[in-house]
This record gives C-alpha cells, sequence and structure tokens, in this order.
C-alpha cells in the first residue's frame, strides 16, 4: 500500500492557502486529535503502519510518520489526507517541508549507528571534513563506479561509511557477498575486491547485513548507491568525487 501510494504526483500546499477555520472542537488538545487520528488510521485495511505523528507547521494538519521513511500529511479530523511533499511559502519564497523532516528523521537514525557494524573508509580524523554514510550493494554498477572515488574523497577529507544493502534481498547471492566481506579477516579489502569483480573467500559470522537491510527502508533506501549526509539529506545515485564535495560544502 505505501509503495503504491508513494508513486502519486507532489501536492503542493501553501500556507496562504489554507483557512485558519476549523472542523474540530478548539478545546481539543493536540495530543488528544494525534490519538484520535492514529485510531482512525489504524482501522484501515490492512492496517496502514505507524512511527508517530507530529503537529504540522499548517494549522489543522498532522504529518504521520511511516517506517519506510515516508510521510503521509491528514487532517486534525482524519478525513483527508495525501501523500507528497508540502511546500510552505517563508517570504518571497518557499521552501520543501516535507524534505526537511524527512532529512532530520534520516539524521536522527544515524546518531543511532555504531562505526564499529559498518566498514570506513577514512583519512585520518585530523583531516576530516565530512562524512558519509553509504548503503550499497556489491553487485550495483554505480556502488562499484563509487567505490572507485573513495580514495580521492578521502584525500579530500571525506570519510565514507558504509552499510550493505543487496537488492535482491536477504539469502540472494549479493546478500552472501556481503556477509563474506564483512566476515572476512580484512573486511575493507574484500568489499575492495569484491567489488572489482573478484571472488572472495565465503564467509559466515555473526554480522550487520540484515539489520543494515532493514534500516534502508527506515532511512527510505529505494536503490543503490543511496549515500545520507551528516546533516540526512539523501543523496541517491552515483556522483564523481569533485562533485560529491561540492554537495557537501566543504573547501
Amino acid at each position: 500500500m505505501i509503495r503504491t501510494l508513494r508513486t502519486l504526483s507532489s501536492f503542493f500546499i501553501f500556507t496562504l492557502m489554507i483557512s485558519s477555520g476549523s472542523l474540530a472542537d478548539d478545546g481539543v488538545s493536540v495530543g488528544s486529535e494525534i490519538k484520535a487520528i492514529e485510531a482512525r488510521l489504524k482501522r484501515f485495511q490492512p492496517p496502514l503502519p505507524i512511527k508517530k505523528i507530529e503537529e504540522t507547521e499548517v494549522d489543522g494538519y498532522y504529518s504521520v510518520y511511516l517506517p519506510d521513511g515516508s510521510i503521509l500529511y491528514v487532517d486534525r479530523n482524519a478525513e483527508h489526507f495525501f501523500f507528497g511533499e508540502l511546500f510552505l511559502v517563508q517570504g518571497s519564497t518557499f521552501f520543501n517541508a516535507t524534505q526537511r523532516a524527512m532529512s532530520d528523521e534520516r539524521r536522527q537514525l544515524l546518531e543511532g549507528l555504531d562505526d564499529s557494524e559498518m566498514l570506513v573508509f577514512s583519512p585520518a580524523a585530523e583531516n576530516i571534513k565530512a562524512t558519509i554514510t553509504v548503503f550499497t550493494d556489491i553487485d550495483c554498477g554505480y556502488c562499484r563506479k563509487l567505490h572507485q572515488e573513495v580514495p580521492a574523497l578521502n584525500d579530500m577529507g571525506v570519510a565514507v561509511r558504509y552499510l550493505a544493502y543487496p537488492r535482491a534481498g536477504i539469502g540472494s547471492l549479493s546478500y552472501d557477498k556481503a556477509v563474506s566481506a564483512w566476515c572476512a579477516e580484512d573486511p575493507n579489502d574484500a568489499l575492495t575486491r569484491a567489488k572489482a569483480g573478484e571472488e572472495i573467500k565465503p564467509a559466515i559470522c555473526a554480522n550487520p547485513v540484515a539489520t543494515h537491510f532493514a534500516l534502508g527502508d527506515q532511512f527510505g533506501v529505494t536503490g543503490t548507491p543511496a549515500v545520507i549526509f551528516e546533516d540526512g539529506r539523501l543523496q541517491p545515485g552515483y556522483l564523481p568525487a569533485d562533485q560529491m564535495v561540492q554537495r557537501l560544502g566543504i573547501n
């Protein structure tokens, strides 16, 4: 259901177009409205999975955060909702409130990650200017191309942290390769060789690959490579090192 709804066209809602009137009783608290919205949405068939519900900047509308990283917007009576991007007017311009909220969610997820469970390619600590976190698939052509840029990224002060995201799923050949890389005696070297098309020695150990794959859904990953910046922005696809550094805003 979620992935079907995500294909809908984006909606543009400007604060100037929203009436200040409300169909709800002014005495009803935000907490009560959130509980009522959650109860109503959970009656959907199939049930709609809900991570959390928050107020938006638009009076009378709430953001419903879903486990796959997407956001559903619903009115306070839970009678109208839409998937898409919410744009708000700010002075003589406007900004994408949806992307800002999703970036905030991804940034919080980043804070919970453990470097010891990722494969990290990094310059010396004193030379790090930025860190990117990359969901990668060993068999993905553009992931391999991005990996060739890692030495240049390191030279420019960018640390690269890898999370495994075998697109074919758990138990696939790509999954097995990721497990073998993470379980190798030298995981970084094994990953580099595997991405160069070499066969690496099969290995099995306690590993985070399945956890990483599940995390990808929470980050809103739909393809690889998926690059997450420290501020939570998601950069889908390959970029050469010089363009990546530009996007990061570092010298």
